[in-house]
């Protein structure tokens, strides 16, 4: 009998409840931040493949998949057989971390331009000579800073356009 290991590259602790065709009661999981679990391998194949297309559901993805383009990626990775390796459950890491950098920049970018758009009287002309958002993010008391802080600075042009396409958020 195969055995299944999910994988949560996030940093947060995943718990999830799987329906299994062989049991009447759900079945539960919880998989600490950057951590695997091995999975009943006594549940057998059937309910092996329903927990995968549940993970799918989730984003969940084939550890043989960390080498390609993970965009969108939440976190979730399995495999069958053997653990999945650290090299994978580090890239699989760093995709999350891109994924939510990236959609932290659209954000700010949306922020600056709802601000940019508020500024403007009826004729569309801008009432201020620029539009600027900063994202800084403060350490904690008691915490030395890292260096790694976020930092981040949106200005709208002041000869822009109101017809900006921002970058998608999701």
């Amino acid at each position: 009998m195969s055995k299944l290991y999910i994988c949560n590259t996030t940093r947060q602790r995943w718990h999830h409840s799987f329906r299994v065709p062989e049991m009447k009661r759900l079945y539960y999981v919880r998989i600490p931040a950057g951590s695997q679990v091995e999975v009943d391998h006594n549940l057998g194949e059937a309910a092996h493949k329903a927990i995968i297309s549940q993970l799918e559901r989730y984003g969940g993805r084939d550890a043989a998949s960390v080498n390609g383009k993970l965009e969108k990626f939440p976190g979730l990775f399995y495999k069958f057989d053997r653990p999945i390796p650290v090299d994978d459950i580090v890239a699989g890491h760093d995709a999350v971390l891109d994924h939510a950098e990236r959609r932290s920049a659209g954000a700010v970018a949306a922020s600056a331009m709802a601000i940019d758009a508020i500024q403007r009287d009826k004729t569309g002309q801008r009432l201020s000579s620029v539009t600027e958002v900063e994202v800084t993010e403060e350490v904690k008391p008691g915490n030395k800073p890292t260096g790694k802080e976020i930092k981040s600075k949106f200005i709208v042009s002041p000869d822009g356009s109101d017809s900006v396409k921002l970058p998608e958020v999701v």
